[in-house]
Parts: structure tokens; C-alpha cells; sequence
């Protein structure tokens, strides 16, 4: 899978009319991550963070576990953790 690029998101931004130059598609991109620092901000507080009415971020905690090393096939232990969940919505999955 290919990673999505910040110039592929300027280019879809300029492409769908929302700004004529690349510096008016950096301000987008820049309200995007200010976005996302709200999102981590909330994390950080709650458990939940929905984003409009398309995604839901979500906080979870995953145990110490453990794992095996792939590579030689040994025990290895996996520290606890804080992961995250992301969970989309039927209103998403018409879009796509």
C-alpha cells in the first residue's frame, strides 16, 4: 500500500477547486493538522474523540502480553500500552 503524500493532498485540494495555489492548499493542509492536535488533545481527556460525523477515534489500553520475535521464533515480552482505535461510520461507508 502507498502511502498518501502531503503533495498528494495538495494536489486533490487544488484539483477540487478549494484553492488555486499551492500556498492557499498549505493553509488547508495546516487547519487539517490543527484538527488532528484537537483530536490528540481531547484523547487526553476522554476516551472518545469523534471527528464530524464520518470517524470515531477511540483510546484503549492493551495489556503486557507475550509476543514472538518472527525473525528466530523467541519469547519476547510486549510492555503495556496506549492504543488507538479508529471506527468509521455507515454515513463513510456510503461515501466510499
Amino acid at each position: 500500500m502507498e502511502r498518501l503524500k502531503k503533495e498528494d493532498i495538495i494536489e486533490a485540494i487544488m484539483e477540487a477547486g478549494i484553492s488555486e495555489t499551492k500556498k492557499g492548499a498549505g493553509d488547508v493542509i495546516a487547519t487539517v493538522d490543527a484538527v488532528i492536535e484537537a483530536v490528540a488533545k481531547k484523547l487526553a481527556v476522554d476516551v472518545k474523540a469523534p471527528i464530524g460525523k464520518y470517524i470515531t477515534v477511540e483510546k484503549a489500553h492493551k495489556e503486557a502480553s507475550i509476543g514472538r520475535n518472527p525473525a528466530n521464533g523467541e519469547a519476547i515480552n510486549i510492555a503495556e500500552k496506549d492504543v488507538f482505535k479508529v471506527k468509521k461510520s455507515s454515513q463513510l461507508d456510503k461515501l466510499v
